[in-house]
Order: C-alpha cells, then structure tokens, then sequence
C-alpha cells in the first residue's frame, strides 16, 4: 500500500510545490486517482507515475498559479504526451522549470520561452528548433539549460546555423560534438551526443567566469 499522504515527500505526485500544504489541496478524487495510478516509491520522490493530459489540469487546476513553479512527469516507458491543455493554464506561464521523462511531446518549443531549465523527449530535433534555441536563449537571460532526448537528428543542418563543431568525448566515452556561442556576457554551449535511435541535444548557458 502507499504511504500516506502526510508521509510523503516534497515531491508528490512528480509536482514540485514552493511551500504548498498538498494534504489540504487533494481533493478525495485525486487521491483515489493517484492511489489507483501509483507504481512505485522512492526514497526522495515517486517514480513512474502513469500520467495522461486530462489528470495533469485537473491536478494544476487546483493549485494557486502563483504558487507552482516546476513539474515533473514522468511514465515507465517512451509514450507521447499531449500538451495543448496544459500550456492553455494560466500556471504554464510561471513556471522555471519542466522535466517530461519518456513523455515524448511534439509541442513547438517556444512554448518554453523564459523557463530556466527545461527537459523533454522528441521524436526530432530540427534545424529550426536549433536557429530557435539560440534565438531563445539570447531574448531569455533567464534561461540556463534546455535538454532534448530524441531519436533522430540531423547535425549538418545544426552545423549551417552554429557552424563547425568542436569534437570530444562525453562522459560515457561517446563521441560528443559541441558549439560555443557568444551571447551577451555568456557563453552557450549547443553540444550533441549519442547514436542510433538514442540522442541527446542540450543547451546551457555558460558564465565566462568559468573560462
């Protein structure tokens, strides 16, 4: 059985709440809603939660917007989300931050315009949603790192826009192409990694502190 909702940890529901008391907000629905959806427990967060749009708006919809800054959704394996409802809430437009784990969404990325950290699944990364990325991050300062988990790239159209890339190695001992982009008094770091059917594409804000 899971725990009860006073045992619970900050991260219920994989939603991030900035000081909310969750037990009062639930409403009797949503918890035989998550209590029927629940998976499996961590020590520091809930894992798996089986998530469709419909079951995300009803859970934002009872929150103060000005009180939600982050999301997190995640599933137990790759399915596609979609997302038309929930950028409609009024709670979308403050929030700093959304991670979709094997939630696989086709929603155009300026969706997430401002947000400081960003992570999402992709079927592909385009070379307009590279020319986009770059446009974001310089009109947005307070964006720091937007993450792409997709299973198709194309890198000689991500070369005409950032042009050549500087060659490594990832962490995982991969091959790992990276761009230095000068925007501001920033440095941003466009880097891809991966192969097959399995590629990461992430963006990050570098400060030139660090060089």
């Amino acid at each position: 059985m899971p725990p009860s909702l006073l045992q619970m940890p900050d991260v219920v529901l994989s939603t991030i709440f900035k000081k909310v008391d969750l037990y009062t907000m639930l409403t009797k629905e949503m918890v035989r809603t998550f209590y029927r959806n629940y998976e499996s427990f961590s020590k520091d967060a809930i894992q798996h939660y089986k998530y469709n749009q419909k079951e995300v708006v009803t859970l934002v919809s009872n929150i103060d917007s000005k009180l939600l800054e982050s999301i997190e959704m995640s599933c137990a394996r790759s399915v596609k989300m979609e997302m038309d409802e929930i950028v409609r809430l009024e709670h979308w437009k403050n929030l700093k931050q959304v991670e979709m784990s094997n939630l696989v969404t086709d929603l155009p990325l300026h969706y997430f315009s401002g947000m400081a950290r960003v992570s999402i699944c992709r079927i592909f990364v385009s070379g307009e949603d590279v020319a986009l990325l770059k446009e974001m991050f310089t009109q947005y300062p307070s964006m720091i790192k937007f993450h792409i988990h997709a299973e198709c790239v194309n890198k000689p159209q991500y070369e005409r826009i950032l042009g050549k890339s500087q060659v490594g190695r990832s962490v995982y001992g991969g091959r790992l192409d990276k761009w230095l982009c000068e925007i501001g008094d920033d440095t941003v770091q466009f880097a891809l990694f991966g192969s097959m059917d399995n590629w990461y594409f992430s963006v990050e804000r570098i400060s030139k502190e660090l060089f």
